[in-house]
């Protein structure tokens, strides 16, 4: 098969015609994909096709951590013994989608079941993991933590010894929160919203490998600001700037970014990004915070496949913006900035494809009339199926 489709367990010192296989996918349409949880404890083994998932596991360690034995590892030599044997958590129905998450005896999983088409978190324990016992995340009043919101988006939820960190998308930004939990059990003590310095930005969770900590690494971009990791204190809020990329003769003093909403034909917001040279384009000095003047402007649109444009840092704007140029990004239905259903299966493809070219249009006409440019100065680009955009309008 063309795609990764089965799992083998294989003994470290012993020949390869002795490896186990503890699951094989026949379905063509799902990609078996294998990881372990942060403490250790479980082997997940994935089964995903694009809008349906099934997940097992096997236990490898007990509470303690003490390394579990298999059958296999204890029959006699040259004695034929059944491999490990994963439990399956749900079995698959078509477009369920979830993942999968452990801490202590609870399994923490991100999923669209009951309609929540931007995904939530439930809990349910590690001895019953069907979705009959899929309760929502909770506070220790039993109130919802995070519960489905048609103006958030739950990417997935990641554990911690003491926290569960959470990273999705709201007010049209990628987002990371904070859940301090309430002992060993599933409930919440309190939650928080990382919060970023600028406007606009991208941010989401480096490479974080130990489960017992209180500090995990972030990382952070803006169209000001190159990429740069954080260490980010899950107690003290307090964030440290551990490596940030070196971009020669930058001074980001000199450059500023906005966040602007635009009212699209139908009523519908759409966010628009905004990066300039200060020292360039006078902004602020116009009404409604717009430039002095009408200021030579280059619009991005993309808006296909579900894919977000991030408001990050990119070094080829900086010689427009150098030149006195806005560089402005239309985040347009089509993507995924305000939650892939709404934005892309509901409203941004088939049928619904025109409004990818309608909120660009309109996002231009609104530039235009609040005086951040005019139409003989603004310059429009699409790359790749953004290509198809700008070839429409």
């Amino acid at each position: 098969a063309h795609r990764p489709c089965a799992v083998w367990r294989h003994v470290l010192g012993t020949p390869q015609s002795a490896d186990q296989k503890l699951f094989e996918e026949p379905d063509g349409l799902f990609y078996v994909s294998m990881d372990k949880t942060r403490d250790g404890r479980l082997l997940l083994v994935s089964a995903d096709s694009t809008e349906t998932s099934e997940v097992r596991f096997l236990e490898l360690t007990d509470k303690s951590g003490k390394t579990l034995e298999f059958e296999s590892d204890v029959a006699a030599e040259g004695a034929a013994a059944p491999p490990p044997k994963l439990k399956l958590i749900q079995p698959r129905e078509f477009k369920l989608r979830y993942s999968v998450e452990h801490r202590s005896d609870w399994l923490f999983i991100t999923t669209n079941e009951g309609g929540a088409n931007n995904e939530k978190v439930v809990v349910a324990p590690l001895a019953t993991p069907g979705l009959e016992h899929w309760k929502p995340l909770s506070d220790t009043q039993g109130e919802p933590v995070l519960p489905h919101d048609a103006k958030r988006t739950v990417s997935y939820a990641t554990c911690f010894e003491n926290h569960l960190v959470v990273k999705g998308r709201e007010a049209g930004l990628t987002q990371v929160w904070v859940l301090d939990m309430a002992g060993k059990g599933p409930q919440v003590k309190s939650v928080h919203r990382v919060e970023w310095p600028e406007a606009a930005y991208e941010c989401g969770l480096g490479p974080n490998f130990e489960m017992e900590t209180k500090a995990i690494r972030l990382a952070f971009s803006s169209p000001v600001s190159p990429r740069r990791s954080v260490s980010y204190n899950l107690d003290t809020r307090k964030m440290t700037t551990v490596k940030e990329t070196p971009v020669p003769n930058y001074d980001a003093s000199l450059y500023a970014t906005a966040r602007r909403h635009i009212t699209a034909r139908d009523g519908t917001k759409v966010p628009v990004t905004l990066f300039w040279r200060k020292d360039k384009v006078n902004v602020g000095a116009g009404v409604n915070d717009a430039p002095a003047a009408p200021a030579a402007l280059h619009l991005y649109g993309y808006g296909s496949y579900g894919m977000c444009v991030e408001p990050s840092f990119s070094t080829r704007t900086l010689p427009l913006v150098d030149r006195g140029m806005v560089y402005a990004v239309a985040h347009v239905r089509g993507g995924s900035e305000n939650g892939r259903w709404q934005w892309y299966e509901e409203g941004g493809k088939y049928l619904s494809k025109r409004n990818t070219f309608n909120d660009f249009v309109d996002v231009a006409d609104a530039l235009v009339k609040a005086g951040w440019t005019e139409p003989a100065r603004m310059s429009c680009e699409g790359r790749s199926a953004g290509g198809l955009l700008v070839g429409n309008v």
